[in-house]
């Protein structure tokens, strides 16, 4: 088997990152969208706005502790056809619903609130079954990390060492 060259790694590296981030922000999208209609009613462009804050966040704390070789849109633009699209499909599940209503500056707008269809879905997909599942992966990779002594030693000073970035409490308003 052919040896591949430090830059063909960091190649592939940066490659599969990038693959990544595509599918973590794809899986992920949908409950950061049902989380805000939780909290209270919003419209596509609110929900928008307060994606893009997130997302930006998330690139800008990537960048400073050097998590990701990738150059991320410090825009953080968000493609509302993603936000109309999943708003639709959970509408047409009825895990949503909509109401007008005319804003302060005059033009109505169509705001989203989970139905109690939409409520139990949310607890019993997200609450019960995502985050749990994402607690064992990372159980297991701190258990397979142990494995790595040195490895493991690196990154449980690298993590002690991580401050507390930035307040989410914000962003989920």
């Amino acid at each position: 088997m052919e040896k591949k060259s430090l830059k063909e790694i960091d190649s592939i590296i940066i490659k599969q990152s990038a693959q990544l981030q595509a599918d973590l922000r794809r899986a992920f999208f949908p409950f950061i969208i049902l989380f805000y209609i939780k909290q209270r009613p919003h419209y596509q462009f609110e929900i928008q706005k307060k994606i893009a804050s997130l997302s930006q966040a998330i690139a800008s704390a990537e960048q400073q502790f050097n998590i990701s070789k990738i150059s991320v849109d410090k825009e953080a633009k968000i493609n509302k056809n993603i936000i109309y699209n999943n708003l639709k499909k959970f509408e047409q599940k009825g895990i949503i619903d909509s109401f007008k209503k005319k804003s302060k500056l005059g033009a109505q707008r169509k705001y989203y609130y989970l139905t109690a269809s939409g409520n139990k879905f949310f607890d019993e997909l997200v609450l019960k079954r995502l985050f749990p599942r994402l607690s064992l992966f990372m159980s297991f990779m701190e258990e397979a990390l142990q494995y790595d002594k040195q490895g493991f030693i690196q990154l449980q000073k690298e993590i002690k060492e991580f401050p507390i970035i930035f307040n989410f409490k914000n962003l989920l308003k």
